[in-house]
């Protein structure tokens, strides 16, 4: 997926964080990922996208995985972030 087609903010709003924000550049664009506190640890995220998201055993929530490829799984995020049941998953997009 191209970044250029969803610039912009996607799903939850940067507040009550859990996890993140974490940021990543590259070519000219910033991806910016965080999970918030409405998060129910319900799989679909680890699901869509199990190369960014996993089960924090000793928290017992999601996070963000630190060695994630954020840009490699730039559709998996986006398509985690439109099925999360609680928008507790957040995504921006930046360029420049």
């Amino acid at each position: 997926m191209n970044p250029e087609s969803i610039v912009g903010h996607h799903g939850a709003a940067k507040s009550d964080v859990i996890s993140g924000p974490f940021t990543q550049e590259k070519g000219g664009f910033a991806l910016t990922l965080w999970v918030t506190q409405a998060c129910i640890d319900c799989d679909i995220s680890r699901e869509n996208c199990p190369a960014v998201y996993e089960h924090d055993m000793e928290k017992g929530q999601t996070r963000i995985k630190d060695k994630a490829d954020f840009f490699a799984e730039l559709e998996n995020v986006k398509r985690a972030i439109e099925q999360c049941p609680t928008n507790a998953l957040g995504l921006e997009v930046a360029k420049g």
